[in-house]
């Protein structure tokens, strides 16, 4: 179907009507409108004008784009790749999570990067003594850790998220699995960012928090972050 439009030159009326009318007929046409009458059937597209994508592996996973880049990193559920925190690493200070960061060369300035984060974390091994009703209550109430979205070092305030522990005092096996079972936290962040040209980076940080000592025994013990999945795309032009 042709698109047919009212020329307008020097000294033509315009109003509101008539450009609201002018709008919908192009998106009519470009959405469904167009038919193989109205494509040139000689050739037009040269090798030139097509750009092949690049894919590359570890260690920094990656499609490189005509017009845009996406770095993507994936970890499983196994605990095999899963990383893990002790409690006496950081003392409140952010750390990088394995998996969970990308650097990147930005070329234009003001560029807007989209960035997706998604993994689940969880406590073990602490023994949460902490807990309203006793023993038998798996009612996490002992915050373990913070994680925050960074651009290059600045932290996203929105960002923050929170971990407790398992909540259950570990006297059988049975019972510390469902502890962490009950604990285990899906977290998720997604925020479209704005770099300066050059060389950036971002990623997901956590931050352990001090335990809490009662007798020989500490409220928790490590942090599990696993079933990591990262995406960072930015478009070049």
């Amino acid at each position: 179907m042709s698109l047919t439009l009212t020329t307008v030159v020097d000294g033509t009326l315009l109003t509101a009507a008539a450009v609201e009318d002018y709008i919908a007929k192009i998106e009519r046409y470009v959405d469904e409108g167009v038919a193989n009458a109205d494509l040139d059937t000689a050739p037009w597209v040269n090798s030139v004008h097509i750009f092949k994508p690049e894919f590359y592996g570890s260690p920094s996973p990656r499609t490189q784009l005509v017009s845009g880049m996406a770095h993507y990193f994936r970890k499983s559920d196994s605990l095999y790749t899963v990383a893990a925190f002790h409690y006496e690493l950081g003392r409140e200070t952010f750390v990088h999570i394995p998996g969970l960061q990308a650097s990147l060369k930005v070329r234009a300035p003001g560029a807007r990067v989209n960035v997706t984060a998604s993994f689940a974390a969880f406590e073990w091994g602490g023994s949460e003594l902490i807990q309203e009703g006793g023993p038998s209550n798996i009612t996490p109430s002992t915050l373990v850790a913070k994680f925050h979205l960074y651009q290059d070092d600045t932290q996203l305030a929105h960002t923050g998220r929170r971990l407790y522990g398992s909540g259950s005092t570990p006297t059988t096996e049975a019972e510390t699995v469902i502890g962490a079972l009950v604990a285990r936290k899906q977290i998720c962040m997604s925020d479209s960012l704005a770099f300066t040209t050059g060389v950036h980076s971002c990623g997901v940080r956590l931050s352990v928090m001090p335990i809490v000592t009662t007798g020989a025994l500490d409220d928790w013990k490590h942090v599990f972050v696993l079933q990591r999945n990262f995406v960072v795309d930015y478009h070049l032009r």
